[in-house]
């Protein structure tokens, strides 16, 4: 299904019959008629789709393929795959292309670095083709570019909700705003990061015009991707998380494998490439802050520069810290009586993402009376990792070298709230995560996070969530 280069005329002529010994190398020969007619309706779809012969050239691709790999079709169709990809995408793609030719349906994720283009994570599914004597000639591929896709959350999030009575309306100059020039040419009016696998986590969000916030929180400990690439900026709100490996890529900035990423922000302009993977240590939140640059436009202050738009990766600012903090009840309870201040909460996130200094290390900007930025870290994973305990300030406060009082006041400047009543959220929280597993007992549970009876525990979940654990998980579906 994809390509090799000219250096490799000797690779490109891959003898068929000694690698592929169950294959049958003779090409397909277009015909008229009904194939036409397919060909006409491959080469429209939006989907890459390429059908290629068992020699390693290429018979058919669709036009969304050509032009992902900046090329016409006519630029493609009869060439040896190696020599429009590159050898080291043939590599990568050579194990599941030998499968297919031997009659297996193959299907696989993987990152491929693409000759023309560089890497890119994508979803392929390879099918034979067989001639009439059932020899296998070739194979059918369709490919999803994963660090492109725009996932479509069934109405959750509109960036740019339509009036009901103007659904039609072919607005060129909104449509010029949300196409990206790095992202595939097409209009997205709602899109949120891709998560895969996407049972593994809970999502939940809140939208107005323009904006939108997600909170994706995983307690498993399973490797998790998170793709993103669309027109709209990304703001990443690490709330909670620690993995034992990972890697966070966003275009135009080195990757980082940063173990704990708490109390930490990435930033990713509209149009960049945002890719990371956990294999988690800890049970993590993210919270996603979409907005579309129109609005940026709208709240935009005198000192934005065009360098306030460069992606910024795992960085720490106190002032924005605090302020993304109130957007979590606001996800977790998204009501019309909430509207307005989410809208409000958004414009001073902008504001104080593009401030100036904004972004540089935390420490400078501490919370006057607050924690610094080291205590808040040691103090809210000590209250993580011991969930279920009788936490004592008498433990807390010498873990940061302070008095109980002393630290008892810092803390709820940080935190907005007491320990003792941050670590309840927190157990709530968990407990949320573990209810998305439906083979979870509400009694397992409550033992879990540190409640002796699951009475106690049912009423303290009701009282925070306004739900008994059994109907928040009947509630999930």
């Amino acid at each position: 299904m994809l390509g090799t280069t000219p250096a490799g005329d000797a690779a490109s002529k891959l003898d068929s019959q000694r690698i592929f010994p169950a294959a049958d190398a003779e090409r397909a020969t277009p015909k008229s008629g009904v194939e036409d007619d397919l060909r006409t309706v491959l080469g429209h779809n939006p989907f890459y789709l390429t059908r290629c012969s068992a020699d390693l050239r290429y018979q058919f691709v669709s036009e969304a393929y050509a032009r992902m790999l900046g090329l016409r079709p006519s630029q493609i169709i009869g060439k040896p795959i190696v020599e429009i990809i590159g050898e080291s995408a043939l590599e990568t793609i050579l194990p599941h292309v030998r499968k297919v030719l031997q009659g297996h349906h193959e299907e696989y994720e993987s990152e491929i670095n693409f000759k023309p283009i560089g890497t890119r994570r994508v979803r392929a599914i390879y099918t034979p083709e067989r001639d009439n004597h059932g020899r296998i000639k070739g194979w059918f591929g369709l490919m999803v570019d994963l660090s492109h896709q725009e996932m479509v959350a069934d109405g959750t999030l509109m960036m740019h909700p339509s009036p009901k009575n103007d659904r039609n309306r072919n607005d060129s100059a909104n449509n010029a705003a949300l196409r990206s020039p790095d992202c595939a040419e097409v209009v997205v009016s709602n899109p949120t990061v891709e998560v895969f696998p996407g049972n593994v986590v809970r999502r939940r969000a809140i939208t107005s015009h323009g904006m939108s916030a997600e909170s994706v929180q995983a307690a498993g400990h399973a490797r998790i991707e998170y793709s993103f690439c669309a027109p709209v900026h990304l703001l990443v709100i690490y709330e909670d998380g620690a993995r034992r490996d990972g890697v966070t890529f966003v275009e135009g900035l080195p990757q980082d494998t940063l173990r704990s990423f708490a109390h930490k922000f990435t930033f990713v302009p509209a149009g960049h490439r945002y890719h990371e993977w956990h294999e988690l240590r800890a049970p993590s939140r993210l919270i996603y802050f979409y907005f579309d640059p129109a609005e940026l436009k709208n709240h935009s202050q005198t000192h934005m520069t065009d360098a306030s738009l460069a992606p910024r990766l795992y960085f720490g600012d106190e002032w924005l810290w605090n302020t993304t903090l109130k957007l979590e009840e606001l996800v977790e309870h998204p009501t019309s009586e909430n509207q307005p201040f989410f809208e409000a909460l958004g414009a001073v996130i902008m504001h104080e993402l593009f401030r100036p200094h904004s972004g540089l290390p935390s420490g400078q900007f501490q919370v006057h009376g607050g924690l610094a930025p080291w205590q808040q870290r040691i103090a809210a994973d000590y209250i993580k990792e011991n969930l279920a305990e009788r936490i004592r300030l008498a433990t807390l406060a010498p873990l940061v070298h302070q008095s109980p009082f002393h630290f008892c006041r810092a803390f709820k400047v940080s935190f907005g709230m007491p320990p003792l009543r941050y670590q309840a959220k927190r157990r709530i929280e968990y407990a949320k995560l573990l209810l998305t597993n439906p083979e979870n007992s509400v009694t397992n549970i409550g033992l879990t996070i540190g409640f002796s009876s699951s009475s106690s525990f049912i009423t303290a979940f009701r009282k925070a969530t306004g739900f008994t654990p059994t109907e928040y998980q009947r509630s999930l579906g």
